[in-house]
This record gives structure tokens, sequence and C-alpha cells, in this order.
């Protein structure tokens, strides 16, 4: 599970390693590169790879197989895209 926050942070969550009280949940890791509000996260059918786009008009492309077991307790992004304006959706497109 993945999240975003105003302030651009995004946060990775396994709720299966969660503490027995969902209040007690803390996030697995913190995801670091937007500047501004995310309002737009898309993960890709297979699972690997978190599409986030932002307010600070740019598109990140993150590794989620680096988030594997638990140990990675901050990631940054593999790939940085301009947009030219603020994103305010993402999405992948299905392959045949």
């Amino acid at each position: 599970l993945f999240s975003a926050a105003e302030d651009g942070t995004l946060a990775a969550w396994d709720l299966l390693r969660g503490a027995a009280d969902p209040k007690q949940v803390k996030p697995q890791a913190t995801l670091i590169g937007h500047l501004s509000s995310v309002p737009s996260l898309a993960l890709c059918p297979a699972g690997r790879w978190l599409l986030s786009g932002g307010r600070d008009q740019v598109l990140l492309l993150w590794d989620t197989k680096l988030l594997a077991g638990g140990k990675v307790k901050s990631l940054k992004p593999v790939a940085t895209i301009s947009a030219g304006q603020p994103v305010s959706a993402v999405a992948w497109a299905a392959s045949d």
C-alpha cells in the first residue's frame, strides 16, 4: 500500500507485517523526491513500478522491488520526468 501527503512525502506500508492494533501500524519506508503535494499515484499492473505525479510538475518513477524484505527505510526515485505543469493524474496503460 502506498500513500502520498501534502508535503510531497510518499509512504510504503506493509499491512501484513503491521502490528495487531491498526493504530500502531507505521510506514515501512519513506519515498523522498517530490517538493510539493502529490495528488496521484499509480502502481503498474505487475506491481513493481510506482509512478507519482506532483504539483511540483514532475513525474517520479519508483522501483518497489527495492522495498522487498523491509530493510530499506528511505527510497529515492529511479527516474524523474518533467511534466512542465502540475500533475493531477497518472495511470498505466494496459499492454497486450
